[in-house]
Parts: C-alpha cells; sequence; structure tokens
C-alpha cells in the first residue's frame, strides 16, 4: 500500500515537473537577459530582477529543479549583498550565464 502511494506521488511531481518547467524557463530565460542587458539595475529594476529571483528560486526548489534553484539564489544572493552599489556588468553577466547553464542542464530533479 505506502510503496503504491509513494509511486503516485512521484508521478504526480513528475507531472507538475514536466508541466511548470517550460514556465520556469521562460522566466529564468528572462531574467538572464534583464542581467546581461546594458543598464546598471538600479532603483525599481533592482526590485523586479531580485523579486524575481526570489520567486524564481522557491518555485524551481519546489518543483525539484536544483540547478534553477541554485542559479536564482545566487542571483537574489548577489542583488541583495550589492543592495547599495549596483552589481556590475560583468556579475551580471556571469549570473545570466549561470541561470542559461542551470536551465540548458537541469541535472536530475530534487
Amino acid at each position: 500500500m505506502e510503496e503504491a502511494r509513494r509511486a503516485l506521488i512521484a508521478a504526480a511531481l513528475a507531472a507538475l515537473r514536466e508541466e511548470q518547467g517550460p514556465g520556469l524557463e521562460e522566466r529564468a530565460r528572462a531574467l538572464a537577459e534583464v542581467l546581461a542587458g546594458g543598464q546598471p539595475l538600479t532603483g525599481e529594476a533592482w526590485v523586479s530582477a531580485r523579486a524575481e529571483a526570489h520567486r524564481l528560486r522557491g518555485t524551481a526548489g519546489s518543483y525539484g529543479y536544483a540547478a534553477l534553484t541554485v542559479a536564482a539564489g545566487k542571483v537574489e544572493d548577489a542583488l541583495d549583498q550589492r543592495r547599495s552599489s549596483p552589481v556590475t556588468a560583468a556579475e551580471r553577466a556571469a549570473l545570466a550565464g549561470e541561470l542559461l547553464r542551470s536551465i540548458a542542464d537541469p541535472g536530475t530533479p530534487m
């Protein structure tokens, strides 16, 4: 009985990952584009990017996307640490690259 229940839960989680994956990928790509853009992240742009990184980190974690969770967390943490001074273009490019790599090779779900 317990094994059957676990199998149902695993199947349900796999279906959710399949359903949510493309949306998470789109969101990660959009955030990477913002990060890679030429404008510094200040004011409302910083608030929006930080909020999206936070949501992406949590949602990816909830659906078992470990690599994306880590990459979005690095973006969120970097933005938090550099709140008073903008994240440099080189730092933003590195973070954008990590986001894109995380969706290109998501690895095994958590």
